[in-house]
């Protein structure tokens, strides 16, 4: 569990403004996620550079919102040779269909290919590109 300061007040740190976590909007997604603070670029570059972890509460939270974001055009790795190759790929909008995959982006190196999902990720939901 993360301590939230003086400064840090749940109304800033999470959306949604049901204090027991239901979800009311119907959406399928639970409205208390947490924010992700564009500015803080030092969170997604701490895990560029230790993506396995372990990882500090704050770099969790933001880890967490990246994967609980909806599935429709999120970006996946598939494997492509067991603990060899990795490709980046985007999963379709609708259930059952072709999930789009970047041929020109296969990785042999794991870590770079989690950092370019984290990326990709990150820019979808703050909106904001990293380098």
């Amino acid at each position: 569990m993360v301590a939230l300061g003086d400064s840090d007040t749940p109304d800033r740190r999470f959306r949604g403004n049901d204090p027991g976590g239901r979800n009311d909007s119907g959406n399928g997604y639970n409205d208390r996620m947490y924010e992700i603070d564009p500015t803080r670029t030092d969170l997604a570059y701490e895990y560029r550079d230790n993506p396995g972890g372990p990882h500090r509460p704050e770099l969790t939270l933001v880890i967490n919102r990246l994967r609980l974001m909806p599935m429709a055009h999120r970006h996946i790795l598939i494997c492509v040779e067991r603990g060899r190759r990795w490709m980046l790929a985007r999963l379709p909008a609708e259930r059952g269909a072709p999930i789009e995959r970047f041929e020109d982006q296969v990785f042999t190196d794991y870590a770079a290919a989690s950092w370019e999902v984290f990326r990709r990720r990150w820019q979808a939901v703050t909106g904001e590109e990293l380098a």
